[in-house]
């Protein structure tokens, strides 16, 4: 696991069993080795006990502000600009170099280098195959609406405020009777093409491929830059609307150098298409019912655990030092991830906002204790079966005194989907 296309594709794959039940979550950990079960386990320990004090960089769930990401939601559903989906197809080339450079390493076993192949590849021919309908969605993308949502998203801010001590129940009732339980069993084993095919691509799930913008500031160590980047995001999308759900997501960001960061910022990166970052999670989610907003709307409880992954992508070579000139980049982290907030069910239309914390270990080569640390705020709106927009801010750090950290705002426009194509489906 100390390469993205292995941590990003592998542990996305593996969570998604989740997508049957979360007492299959233990095989989950199976294929994590021995080593892997032990630090998730210990990770998630450490995170449960530190949820609801100020150990966790003075950060509690209760003192979460969800309104932010509310306004910036709306914001930008009243902007009506976003980019065109095209630009992206020259991501997937790059991405296409990197993953075959690493599957003829030698790194993995032939049949687990063949099933990320494929992965790849379908992920690839299910942008091509749906970038006019994301292309049309940029078009029209100022008649979305969604205005009249903002009335009853504000009204479940505020029922929110109120929430603080069911949601700490909920979060007890999952962990405790659904989650933990999990991760004692899990006796089946599971290859990895089997877990791609039956549950990355599942018929069970609604999907999205989506695009739109993230805004960066970013540190590495004295470097610091602020990049303006394309992002896109092919993930699950929850009905919102069942008491348990489960959803997994990769996301990823990248900019042109050239255009992005003047000449003089001496930030040491590569010429041409850079990737920002890479993040991967999946979650169990239960959203129990807390009453009804109005005629239409009903109020639920966002509660999930799962796991959260990211990868600070540029190397920041620096060919006149004999040190930094070996940097590959690829910083990875991942731990346990626990989310909080609520959702408002409207007719066809599922508004949900909440929180997400994140604490792990960063995989690398050299004996260096470092932590993986994420958090988000998150704002969406699921139109029905057609389009979800998402907006996320968030921060995410690999070293010590922010020495390697990325702060960023994402929006992202989707279409739903009701199946992805994959060889055999």
């Amino acid at each position: 696991m100390k390469h993205i296309f292995t941590t990003l594709f592998l542990l996305t794959a593996l969570t998604s069993l989740l997508a049957q039940t979360p007492t299959q979550f233990g095989a989950v950990l199976q294929l994590l080795g021995e080593e892997g079960q032990t630090t998730f386990i210990d990770q998630l320990d450490g995170l449960n006990d530190s949820l609801f004090t100020d150990r966790f960089d003075g950060l509690r769930f209760s003192e979460i502000d969800l309104g932010g990401a509310q306004d910036s939601l709306f914001f930008y559903l009243g902007q009506g600009d976003i980019p065109g989906a095209d630009s992206l197809d020259l991501f997937w080339s790059y991405n296409q170099g990197e993953l075959e450079s690493f599957l003829n390493s030698d790194t993995l076993s032939a049949a687990d280098s063949s099933t990320l192949s494929t992965t790849f590849f379908s992920l690839n021919d299910n942008w091509d195959a749906n970038y006019d309908s994301l292309n049309t969605l940029g078009e029209l993308f100022g008649g979305f609406g969604g205005g009249e949502l903002e009335g009853e998203v504000n009204d479940g801010d505020i029922r929110w405020d109120q929430y603080q001590g069911p949601w700490v129940q909920s979060y007890r009732d999952l962990l405790n009777s659904e989650f933990l339980p999990a991760l004692s069993t899990g006796e089946v084993e599971n290859d990895l093409e089997e877990v791609v095919e039956n549950n990355i691509f599942s018929s069970m799930l609604d999907f999205e491929i989506a695009y739109g913008q993230s805004g960066n500031d970013n540190q590495f160590y004295k470097e610091s830059y602020r990049t303006q980047s394309s992002a896109i995001r092919i993930a699950s999308v929850p009905t919102y609307k069942q008491p348990f759900e489960f959803r997994w997501a990769l996301n990823a960001a990248f900019f042109q150098e050239t255009e992005s960061l003047p000449d003089d910022m001496g930030v040491g990166l590569i010429e041409g298409i850079n990737p920002l970052y890479y993040n991967g999670n999946a979650a169990f989610l239960y959203l129990p019912r807390f009453g009804s907003l109005g005629e239409l709307g009903s109020f639920h409880l966002y509660t999930s655990i799962g796991i959260d992954l990211g990868t600070y992508v540029p190397s920041h070579a620096n060919d006149h030092s004999p040190v930094e000139a070996a940097r590959v980049g690829k910083t990875t982290g991942f731990g346990p991830e626990v989310g909080a907030g609520f959702v408002i069910n409207y007719g066809d239309f599922s508004a949900y906002s909440y929180a997400t914390i994140a604490t792990g270990s960063v995989v690398n080569d050299l004996e260096l204790n470092y932590n993986y640390d994420a958090s988000t705020l998150n704002a969406g709106i699921r139109f029905g079966n057609a389009v979800n927009v998402m907006y996320t801010s968030g921060v995410s750090s690999w070293a010590p005194r922010a020495g390697k950290r990325t702060q960023f705002s994402r929006f992202t426009v989707g279409v739903i989907l009701d199946e992805l194509i994959y060889p055999g489906n």
